[in-house]
C-alpha cells in the first residue's frame, strides 16, 4: 500500500513505469482550482495525485 505521494512517485520510478521527471506531467495549482470550482473540493490525496500526474503519466 502506498501511504503518501512521495511513496507513489518512488514506486513509479522503481517499477520503471517512469524513467525521468519529465515523464510526470501534473496539473498546476490553477488547473486543480478550476477543477474544484466545477466539481467541488477534492480530497487532499486526489489533489496531490493530480499535481503529480494529472495530465499524463508518461509519453508514448
Amino acid at each position: 500500500m502506498i501511504n503518501n505521494i512521495q511513496e507513489l512517485k518512488e514506486r513509479l520510478f522503481t517499477s520503471e513505469i517512469v524513467k525521468n521527471e519529465q515523464e510526470l506531467q501534473g496539473c498546476t495549482p490553477k488547473e486543480i482550482a478550476y477543477i474544484e470550482s466545477k466539481y467541488g473540493v477534492l480530497p487532499r490525496t486526489y489533489r496531490e495525485i493530480l499535481g503529480l500526474l494529472g495530465h499524463k503519466l508518461f509519453s508514448i
